[in-house]
C-alpha cells in the first residue's frame, strides 16, 4: 500500500492478530465501524502500525486516549472515591506515562458522565466525579439487606 493512499493498522494481543486496511475514500460511517472492531484490541496493543492521514491518526489517539483514561481511573478510583479532573488527569498520566491536557480530561469526563459511567457532584467551582457502578453496588446491596430485614 503506497504511503499516501490510506491507513494501515496491525494490531497483535498474544497469538491474535488483526490488519485492518482503509482506503482515502473512507466514509465517517465505516470509521465508525472500524473503531467498534479495533476498540477491544486499544488496551492491550503490543504493537501498531499506521501510515498517513492525520484525520484518521488523530481521531484513532483521541479514542484511544478516551479508553486510557477511563482504565485509569477503573484502575485508580475503583473503591467509590470521588475524585476531580485534576487527580483523573494526575492517574492518567501516572499510569501511561503520557501527557494529557486538563481541558480534554475534563471533556471526557463529561462524557463518561453522560455515558452513566461517573457521576458528577458540584461543590462551589470545584466537580467531583465518581464511578457509578459502585453506587449500583451500594444499591443493590442495601436492597438485598433491606429485603432480608423484612422476611
Amino acid at each position: 500500500m503506497p504511503e499516501d493512499s490510506g491507513v494501515k493498522l496491525r494490531l497483535r494481543k498474544g497469538d491474535l492478530e488483526l490488519e485492518v486496511i482503509v482506503s482515502r475514500d473512507v466514509d465517517e460511517k465505516q470509521i465508525k465501524a472500524i473503531q467498534k472492531l479495533i476498540q477491544p484490541f486499544a488496551l492491550g496493543l503490543v504493537g501498531l502500525t499506521e501510515s498517513t492521514s492525520n484525520n484518521s491518526t488523530n481521531s484513532s489517539i483521541e479514542g484511544s486516549m478516551y479508553i486510557r483514561l477511563k482504565s485509569a481511573i477503573k484502575s485508580v478510583f475503583k473503591y467509590g472515591q470521588w475524585f476531580t479532573s485534576n487527580e483523573a488527569k494526575e492517574a492518567f498520566e501516572d499510569m501511561y506515562g503520557l501527557s494529557i491536557k486538563l481541558a480534554t480530561c475534563s471533556t471526557y469526563l463529561r462524557r463518561m458522565e453522560e455515558e452513566g459511567f461517573l457521576i458528577a457532584r458540584k461543590i462551589g467551582r470545584i466537580v467531583e466525579y465518581k464511578i457509578a457502578e459502585e453506587i449500583s453496588e451500594e444499591v443493590a446491596i442495601s436492597k438485598v439487606k433491606s429485603s432480608s430485614n423484612s422476611l
